[in-house]
């Protein structure tokens, strides 16, 4: 059961509930994890670090992870698009999704506040942070258009 309940807490729909209760407990001093529930709460928050530790690789490998999950992501609006669904769910039809884009957005709204809130009883953390937030540097020059990029 403990495996299944770490798999769901990577759902998105439970982020901010996790996240949230995680951040509140670590910030008054309470995270106890001689306790059962904290230490299944630092177990799910763990999973969820790692669910998305692409991003916090150096950006070779985070630039390689993204596009696989990217084209994971466009596989899914092609079915989609083949089931003749009313609309695409968001990021996946590659006809109109921007990479750079995306990735900068999930690092920025997601890992960084992640990975920030963890730091405080995870200092090991503190690379994969650094690397995240030159990563989002890096995505947010791609996604420029040419000309704010000191091209002519």
């Amino acid at each position: 059961m403990l495996s299944i309940s770490l798999i769901f807490a990577t759902d998105m729909a439970k982020h901010m509930e996790i996240i949230s209760e995680f951040n509140t407990l670590s910030k008054l001093g309470q995270l106890d994890v001689c306790k059962d529930a904290h230490r299944l709460l630092l177990c799910k928050t763990l999973m969820k670090i790692a669910d998305v530790s692409n991003c916090g690789r150096p950006w070779k490998t985070a630039q390689k992870w993204a596009g696989l999950v990217a084209q994971e992501f466009y596989a899914q609006g092609d079915a989609e698009l083949t089931l003749q669904f009313e609309q695409i769910s968001p990021f996946m039809d590659r006809r109109t999704a921007d990479m750079a884009k995306m990735q900068a957005s999930f690092i920025q709204f997601v890992v960084l506040p992640l990975m920030e809130t963890v730091l405080v009883s995870v200092p090991s953390l503190e690379e994969p942070l650094q690397n995240a937030k030159f990563n989002l540097a890096c995505w947010q020059a791609q996604s420029q258009p040419p000309a704010s990029r000191g091209y002519v």
